[in-house]
């Protein structure tokens, strides 16, 4: 009496697993660059809703909100009257530069408006933004360039 086995050899299992292997390795490289523009857009759209806070700040309290970065600190903030009112760590490579405005130059006066118009440049990763404010009603908007 002949038995019939069935199965696979262990050099067809090792061609498998290295399929396997090859073609997971493949799609995690693509998701690390979806991700991490993900957070880039994630990071760009919170601080565009803190700069709108800052303004929001100052018009219903009636006094200057100053816009702040700190590089060193890795963290962008708001302060009135002399003190912190909201800040927030920047948990990506995020590094900032002064254009025709400075670190501490992003004020709001109390109706809104921007004390002095001007740019500011940010790297985000390799990728350069400029946030431009402009003057009047406190207008301003994020440029890649």
């Amino acid at each position: 009496m002949k038995l019939k086995q069935q199965g696979y050899t262990l050099v067809e299992l090792l061609l498998v697993l290295t399929i396997i292997s090859v073609v997971s390795s493949v799609t995690l490289i693509s998701l690390n660059s979806t991700y991490s523009s993900y957070e880039r857009n994630i990071f760009l759209s919170q601080l565009e809703n803190d700069l709108y806070y800052a303004q929001q700040l100052a018009i219903s309290n009636g006094a200057h909100a100053v816009f702040y970065f700190n590089s060193e600190r890795s963290c962008y903030g708001i302060r009135q009257n002399n003190q912190i009112v909201y800040e927030q760590p920047i948990n990506i490579d995020v590094t900032f530069e002064r254009g025709s405005l400075g670190f501490t130059d992003v004020r709001f006066l109390s109706n809104g408006n921007i004390s002095k118009a001007g740019t500011l440049f940010m790297y985000v990763g390799s990728q350069r933004y400029v946030i431009v404010f402009h003057i009047g009603k406190g207008r301003f908007y994020i440029e890649e360039k």
